[in-house]
This record gives C-alpha cells, structure tokens and sequence, in this order.
C-alpha cells in the first residue's frame, strides 16, 4: 500500500513536468508570440505620436498664417505710406458739380492744328508772338502744353532762357515719364517771366481738377510732381 502511494506520487509529478515542457516548447515554435506583443505595443504609441506631431504640425501652421498676415499687414501699411509720401504738398483739389463744371474750369486748353516747329519725337508744336510775348504750344495726347516768354531777352528767367530749349526737354522727359491721365483734358503752363515766373499744371478727372501751382521756374520739376501726385491718387 505505501509502494502504490509513492508509485502515484512519481506519476502525477511526470505529468505536470510534461505539461510545463509541452508549454515551453510551444512558446519557442511560435516566435510571433512575441512579436505581436511587440506590435501591439507599437500600435498603441503610434495613434498618441501622431497626434502629438499633429498637434505640433497645427500650432507651426498656425505659427506660420500669423506671420504671413502680419507681413501682408506690413506691405500694406508700407505702400500706403510711400502713395501718401508721393502727393506733393502743392497738389490743390477742386470738387464741382458736374463733369462739366469740372471741364470748363481749365484754363487755357486748345488743340493745335497748325504747327511750325518740330520738338523731337514726333511732335508738332507751334510757335506765335505778339505784344511783347512769344508762345510755343503744343499737345500730348489729351494735354495741352504751353509756354509764354517776353520776347526781350533781359526779362527772361534764368533757369530757363531759351523757351525753344525748354519745350525740346519737356517733350524729351515727357518721352519717358508719364503724365496722369485726365478724363477729358490736362494743361501744363509756364510762363518764363524773370519778375513772376510760373507753373501751373490741370488736369480733370470726373468732376475733380487737380491743380500744381509753382513760382521756382523749375517746370520739369513741377511736371514730376504732377506724375507723382498721378500715381498716388
């Protein structure tokens, strides 16, 4: 009886040291035992790592529209800042009813159909004295361009003595630089009086005429500020 006692004893010990084999040497064939585990776990980081770089990915993005708005602000502020620098401070606006109105405030406009003297580039002008003046007028598309000088040489300016000179530079600076264009029509005035020289520059645009007034007996200067002020407006 005590010999079966420990015979049964022997056996149940074989059978759980067989169990704990068998379960060992299923886990050494099946090496994707681990590696799931490995898998899984790396599925489980990967969702939080994305949203993390996602998360980091939206705030440069956000980082990134903040700068590009304040930059366009930037550039906004800056050309508004150069148009209001480019008006000239003798610019003057005169505000009428009507185009009309607007129109017949001008002074002095004609159109020039009879010309005898060539001012370079194609354009025609002509050229009239009388009653102690001489005239050189021309026109440039809608503009009419005139300028009054004594004919006695002792009361001309002397920026600017000879008026045939003068009209040969204003069209060659006018070649390159470009006046406002006015609705109906523009005119430029120079009168070349040493005692009261003067510029006065018109143009019309609907019912407003812009106007420069300058005694510095400097017209191409006073021409630019027009192109300026045409730019700015």
């Amino acid at each position: 009886m005590h010999v079966r006692s420990i015979m049964m004893g022997i056996l149940v010990v074989s059978i759980t040291l067989a169990g704990c084999n068998t379960n060992l040497e299923a886990a050494d064939d099946d090496p994707n035992a681990t590696t799931n585990e490995t898998n899984e776990a790396a599925n489980d980081k990967q969702p939080n790592e994305a949203a993390g770089t996602s998360s980091e990915s939206n705030v440069e993005q956000s980082h990134n529209d903040d700068n590009s708005a304040a930059n366009e602000s930037s550039r906004n502020n800056d050309d508004n800042s150069s148009k209001q620098r480019s008006i000239p401070d003798e610019l003057e606006k005169h505000t009428f009813n009507t185009s009309e109105e607007a129109a017949n405030y001008m002074e002095g406009y004609r159109n020039i159909k009879q010309t005898n003297i060539d001012l370079g580039f194609g354009i025609e002008g002509s050229r009239d004295a009388g009653a102690g003046h001489q005239y050189i007028s021309w026109n440039e598309g809608r503009w009419f361009i005139g300028l009054d000088y004594p004919t006695d040489t002792q009361y001309v300016t002397e920026k600017y003595p000879n008026n045939t000179a003068l009209a040969k530079q204003m069209v060659s600076y006018l070649e390159s630089h470009y006046l406002p264009a006015p609705q109906d029509k523009g005119v430029i005035k120079v009168r070349g009086f040493k005692d009261s020289p003067q510029v006065k520059i018109q143009w019309q645009v609907d019912k407003v005429v812009y106007e420069i007034n300058s005694d510095k007996n400097n017209p191409i200067e006073a021409i630019q500020k027009a192109i300026d002020a045409g730019k700015s407006l």
